[in-house]
């Protein structure tokens, strides 16, 4: 059990990390097209999932923020395959989810657009840390 806790400590640790990154790169760009992305990584029964989606209704509505979850998401992914987590993934981080998001809803009920894609662990690594 404490090994568990400790593996989702790693892996919120490492979502605020990238997070944090996405942000910074973002930000780079010019103001009015920043997007800013909420981007997570976990490890759990056996897969490798990231999981992304714009931070606020703006960002929703800036129809950039599925590229800016690519590029963060294929950081990841290109961090696991070298830790030899999972197999090499070609193709969008996201796949062809991300080339054809869901518009944002006006609605208030809606609240969050995710993106998210999930690979298999190669040999039972679940636990290592990203």
């Amino acid at each position: 059990m404490m090994a568990r806790i400790q593996t989702l400590l790693a892996s919120a640790l490492a979502a605020v990390v990238v997070s944090s990154t996405v942000w910074g790169a973002a930000a780079r760009g010019s103001t009015r097209d920043s997007v800013a992305v909420n981007f997570s990584v976990l490890q759990q029964n056996g897969e490798f999932i990231i999981k992304c989606s714009p931070r606020t209704r703006a960002d929703a509505q800036n129809h950039e923020w599925p590229s800016v979850c690519n590029k963060v998401g294929r950081a990841a992914i290109e961090r696991a395959v070298k830790q030899k987590l999972i197999a090499p993934v070609q193709g969008p981080a996201f796949g062809m989810a991300s080339e054809f998001p869901p518009d944002y809803s006006p609605d208030p009920h809606i609240s969050n657009i995710t993106l998210s894609r999930s690979f298999p662990l190669i040999g039972g690594k679940a636990g290592t840390q990203i």
